[in-house]
């Protein structure tokens, strides 16, 4: 793509879509410019990217029993908390 670019072949959404290069003659340029290397940009060395190892979510004491709409919890009661700080 960038060898297209240093031959002055641009699109409409860079000149201006009145003297842009059609898209089909754009997508022709760069399949011709495969393989060929750019003479002014420089290509950085990319370093790998290192995700976080994947760990097992931790339960929660969510529980789905039915509270009728009467009765009165506090706020902390509704909260969701992790299995190992639960309130037994």
């Amino acid at each position: 793509m960038f060898v297209t670019l240093e031959s002055g072949v641009l699109t409409g959404d860079v000149l201006g879509y009145d003297r842009g290069t059609p898209t089909t003659d754009y997508t022709n340029a760069i399949i011709g410019n495969l393989g060929k290397r750019t003479e002014t940009w420089t290509i950085r060395d990319v370093k790998p990217l290192q995700l976080p190892e994947d760990r097992p979510a931790r339960p929660t004491t969510c529980g789905r029993r039915a509270v009728p709409s009467s009765a009165s919890t506090s706020s902390s009661s509704r909260r969701c908390r992790p299995a190992s700080s639960a309130r037994r």
